[in-house]
């Protein structure tokens, strides 16, 4: 059964300094999100109860709006996975919002941010490396090591950033738009961890050579290399 959530987004303010509320769907781990056009003050926000606190201003209205659309969501999910075996949260989130986008370029058009984020994998894998390579806490065969494991990430992305290509490229007549679509945003989810897990792998990397460091001036020097304030 996929989840519904609901949250807002801190990363996101407009010019009266409100954040935007989504909806996070999840299904097999993978998930979608959906704007409600809903913006509120981040203080407005109960984490513990997932709803606007009722000192905000028309927080009754908000806060009814929110569960209509998260239990709706779930009566969409629910027909979906009754009538199917395989459901993903792209289907949902699509279901909800209608139908999907009518031409498969156009589409891909306004997912140029995997292509992006791929870019910046690549980017924040070098400098990494470069860093690690400088820094005398790991061993030669630890750096190899650490070669190794983000050269399996950058590959896993590549692997994934292909597909995309051969969808547009080979384009194959018996494929359906919404099969494009699918492959396109499984993809891209694929690069998302990627990014990700590259992230985590970089930061743990940083904390096992702070770890290290024998001294103060050790310590500064390490800061220093990897660019911590």
């Amino acid at each position: 059964m996929a989840s519904v959530k609901v949250f807002p987004r801190l990363d996101k303010v407009n010019s009266e300094g409100k954040t935007p509320i989504y909806l996070r769907l999840i299904k097999n781990r993978k998930s979608k999100y959906i704007a409600l056009d809903v913006y509120i003050f981040s203080g407005d926000w109960n984490k513990v109860t997932s709803k606007v606190k009722s000192t905000a201003v028309n927080a009754s209205q908000i806060n009814s709006y929110i569960s209509s659309k998260i239990a709706e969501a779930e009566r969409i999910a629910l027909e979906l996975e009754t009538k199917s075996i395989f459901v993903t949260a792209y289907d949902i989130k699509h279901k909800i919002l209608g139908k999907a986008p009518a031409d498969f370029f156009e589409y891909f058009e306004n997912r140029k941010d995997i292509i992006d984020k791929e870019a910046q994998l690549v980017s924040d894998y070098k400098k990494a490396y470069a860093f690690i390579q400088q820094d005398n806490h790991f061993s030669a065969d630890e750096i190899n090591h650490i070669y190794n494991i983000y050269s399996g990430m950058i590959n896993q992305s590549v692997e994934n950033l292909n597909q995309i290509t051969v969808v547009i490229n080979a384009f194959v007549t018996q494929m359906s738009d919404a099969d494009r679509l699918r492959i396109i945003d499984a993809a891209g989810e694929r690069i998302d961890k990627n990014y990700e897990d590259c992230r985590l792998f970089t930061q743990e990397n940083i904390l096992l050579s702070l770890e290290r460091s024998k001294d103060l001036n050790d310590l500064e020097t390490v800061k220093k290399l990897y660019g911590i304030q």
